[in-house]
């Protein structure tokens, strides 16, 4: 074999394990689920991977093609802007190490969000000659931090709502409940403390206002558990058929001594056939404190007007009394919690409507009132009719 032989033969060995270099880095770089391609400082593709390929087939439909420019790959269907794609390629096109996280559309708008990462290639002699970028689908992992900030989220909002439940709940308590245990204890002191023998007729008075007292706080006590059962999450609220008439008055049980001593009279129209479909004893709780309210607030010696409406596909229920009014500011925050002074006054009662208006939205009603100053106040409750 003579020298040009040798020779000729040696090149053909050099050319097929450069070859085989180029496929095995090929190959390298194809097993890998990271995008990869490199640019010239041009910015036309000199070099891509198979995963690069399948995601601009997979967002445009074609293939990438050695001399396309990157421009033309990454353009305004990812979803990102013009002049932010210019940005993108001035950054990469540096010659520094550049990283940044980017949300790409991809086919059908599904978002995809990557983690890109661009390094300079440098020539013989140092200088930057074009860029690698490297781009890896972090989707994944970004849901998974969304689903985890969004479940923190909620969770604190959950918590708000707890705080703000228990502030509700200790506040009526505090209010509602005070009121009633006190007029025991005051009565109880007047017995224990008088100087004289009680006539059966004062004895008589006294445990009528001790009755009175225990049944309002039963019955703010049982509303109240009601109340709390609907907060849990498995509650479910199933109406039954109630009679407004006997509920008008049985609501109103609980505030004839008040009445009594004011001259006030509960006139109620409500006919005997008009029935609501609802939770019996929310709406009893609710009932209760509208009329407490028309009761606390109607001028000595008049009447609270109490009347139900029906139509084809609603009932509404009114309560009204003739006292001082509010003023309009005062009414569009009726049902809210409201701020209070520093001694807590008006707490509880603010408390007790914002309950009321979550137990009718809970029963799928409506509440709200209508009210001018000095002109009285009419609390109004209005609920859909089953469809049979």
């Amino acid at each position: 074999m003579d020298k040009s032989s040798t020779n000729f033969s040696s090149s053909d060995t050099i050319k097929r394990d450069a070859a085989h270099q180029q496929k095995l880095m090929q190959d390298l770089v194809d097993s890998t689920d990271t995008i990869l391609y490199s640019v010239d400082l041009a910015g036309r593709i000199t070099a891509f991977n198979k995963q690069a390929n399948q995601a601009v087939r997979f967002r445009k439909g074609v293939d990438i093609q050695i001399g396309d420019h990157w421009l033309d790959i990454i353009d305004e269907s990812t979803g990102l802007d013009n002049a932010t794609l210019k940005m993108l390629l001035k950054k990469v096109l540096s010659g520094e190490r550049h990283n940044t996280i980017v949300d790409i559309l991809g086919k059908n708008g599904v978002k995809i969000t990557y983690s890109v990462q661009a390094s300079p290639i440098f020539d013989d002699n140092g200088a930057v000659n074009g860029t690698v970028l490297c781009a890896h689908d972090i989707s994944i992992l970004t849901n998974l931090q969304r689903d985890a900030a969004e479940k923190t989220i909620r969770r604190a909002k959950e918590l708000e709502s707890w705080n703000k439940f228990y502030d509700m709940l200790l506040s009526v308590l505090a209010h509602d409940l005070r009121q009633p245990l006190s007029a025991i204890i005051l009565t109880a002191d007047v017995v224990l403390r008088a100087k004289k023998q009680l006539t059966e007729e004062d004895i008589k008075t006294l445990m009528e206002k001790l009755r009175d007292s225990s049944s309002k706080s039963i019955e703010l006590l049982e509303g109240l558990l009601h109340w709390i059962k609907s907060q849990k999450k498995d509650f479910a609220h199933t109406p039954s058929s109630v009679i407004l008439y006997d509920l008008i008055h049985e609501a109103n049980g609980l505030f004839l001594h008040d009445q009594q001593r004011k001259q006030v009279e509960l006139v109620s129209s409500v006919p005997s056939d008009h029935i609501v479909y609802a939770h019996p004893q929310m709406l009893l709780f609710v009932c209760r404190n509208l009329i407490h309210n028309a009761t606390k607030y109607a001028p000595a010696q008049s009447s609270i007007l109490v009347q139900s409406v029906k139509n084809d596909h609603e009932i509404t229920i009114s309560i009204s009394d003739s006292g001082e009014g509010m003023s309009s500011e005062k009414l569009a925050q009726l049902f809210t919690i409201q701020k209070v002074d520093t001694n807590g006054r008006n707490r509880g009662a603010g408390m007790a409507l914002a309950i009321c208006h979550d137990m009718i939205t809970q029963m799928n009603g409506q509440i709200y009132a209508e009210s001018e100053p000095q002109q009285g106040t009419t609390f109004y409750l209005k609920f859909n009719l089953p469809k049979f």
